[in-house]
């Protein structure tokens, strides 16, 4: 019917569907009874109302949650359900939210951070009785510190005092720490020398320096040089 005609703007041409939308709806089936008219007629009381949020294409991820209660994507993160600690979680992202599902399950449905290292906290999804990462956790981690060696104690105060969010800082801190088991306490030592002289107050850097550390235990020594005054100058 619209073949041979030539519109010149959009408009014209969707007024002219929109024209012909009821012969179409209304042309019997070829092969049935009945039309797409008497067809949505039959249909009507069964269909549900469209959803209240529009549909947004997402993409999915998967997230371990760690003990701070948090999952993190893409350099953000997001709090669930404490009991969740230690599982994965399935995480949807779209332009504007984050959906977090557990066994198919919705468990947590923040808005998206757009800035890197931002946290989205939800006070209600931590129990009453859980403690590690409220009031006192300075000290805690700090004691936890000192067992390590001086090196390490002395490292701590930095890690909390460079992060901007108090939870993220725990987090950073309570990560070094673990740094203890592998690849052990005096590599652990020897990296938290360095972050502390050079005021490096990240995981990374810390996990980083860590590793060198376990890889070339030995001190560097300076070569021998004729400006060099050497320990028997002061005897």
């Amino acid at each position: 019917m619209l073949r041979k005609r030539h519109f010149g703007r959009l408009a014209e041409a969707q007024a002219a569907v929109a024209d012909l939308l009821p012969v179409l709806n209304a042309r019997p089936f070829p092969k049935k009874e009945g039309s797409r008219a008497t067809l949505l007629a039959e249909e009507r009381p069964a269909l549900k109302p469209l959803p209240p949020r529009p549909f947004e294409v997402g993409t999915w991820r998967w997230a371990t949650v760690h003990p701070d209660d948090h999952v993190e994507v893409d350099r953000r993160y997001y709090r669930v359900p404490h009991r969740l600690v230690g599982q994965r979680v399935d995480v949807r992202l779209s332009a504007t939210a984050v959906d977090i599902f557990h066994q198919h399950l919705r468990v947590a449905a923040p808005p998206r951070l757009t800035q890197k290292g931002a946290a989205s906290t939800t006070p209600g999804h931590r129990p009453p009785h859980h403690r590690r990462y409220q009031d006192g956790s300075p000290a805690r981690f700090e004691r936890w510190a000192a067992r390590m060696g001086p090196q390490t104690h002395a490292l701590i105060p930095a890690v909390l005092a460079h992060q901007k969010h108090p939870e993220q800082a725990y987090r950073t801190a309570f990560g070094m720490l673990r740094r203890a088991r592998n690849p052990g306490v005096a590599a652990l030592e020897a990296a938290a020398a360095q972050a502390v002289a050079a005021d490096l107050g990240t995981y990374r850097a810390v996990a980083a320096l860590a590793q060198q550390a376990a890889e070339d235990p030995s001190p560097a020594v300076t070569p021998p040089h004729d400006n060099l005054r050497g320990p028997t100058y002061y005897q």
